[in-house]
């Protein structure tokens, strides 16, 4: 099957197009959506749907490609056919693709969705501890993965932040070069 044709608004108000390939209504029975954005290392992005894929049927994949020829995309559904891909008309940048995703998750009415860039190895078992941990935080409604560099594990890039609504929804980063 081909790339259907999707029109959506972004929060500035300009239309977008977008071109998906997949079963929609399979993300709709999973728990959580992850949302990958893929951009150019296709080794990166293949291992990372490989690990999110370990996570267990609960964990559906929403890839995202930014503006790339259609062969990336294209291969990496055929690789892994439970993915639902799309691909943008035009390099819309990393939070516009992703708040595309995040309308797909709200279409689905997923109860969870999780952002992982391509990058990142997703350990086995890491949803199911995540689930966990917001389970212990009720009160919260965003959630964020210590990030590490493998070259150097014991020392976080980041782990937690905030989001200061009494200084204008500025974000910002906590732990940021403390050790893990």
């Amino acid at each position: 099957t081909d790339f259907g044709r999707a029109m959506w608004t972004d929060i500035e108000g300009r239309r977008r197009v977008w071109f998906l390939n997949g079963d929609l209504a399979a993300l709709s029975r999973t728990r959580c959506i992850a949302i990958v954005l893929h951009y150019q290392n296709r080794d990166d992005t293949r291992e990372c749907i490989e690990q999110l894929l370990k996570q267990g049927p609960d964990v559906g994949i929403l890839l995202i490609s930014n503006a790339e020829s259609l062969d990336d995309i294209r291969e990496l559904q055929r690789a892994f056919p439970r993915i639902v891909a799309v691909q943008s008309e035009d390099n819309v940048g990393y939070a516009a693709a992703n708040n595309f995703g995040l309308w797909v998750c709200r279409q689905s009415q997923a109860e969870f969705f999780w952002i992982v860039n391509p990058d990142i190895v997703v350990p086995e078992g890491y949803y199911q501890k995540l689930l966990t941990r917001g389970k212990s935080w009720p009160d919260h409604a965003f959630y964020a993965s210590t990030i590490v560099p493998s070259h150097q594990p014991e020392k976080a890039i980041f782990c937690g932040g905030e989001v200061r609504l009494d200084q204008g929804a500025r974000p910002g980063h906590l732990h940021m070069g403390r050790p893990v």
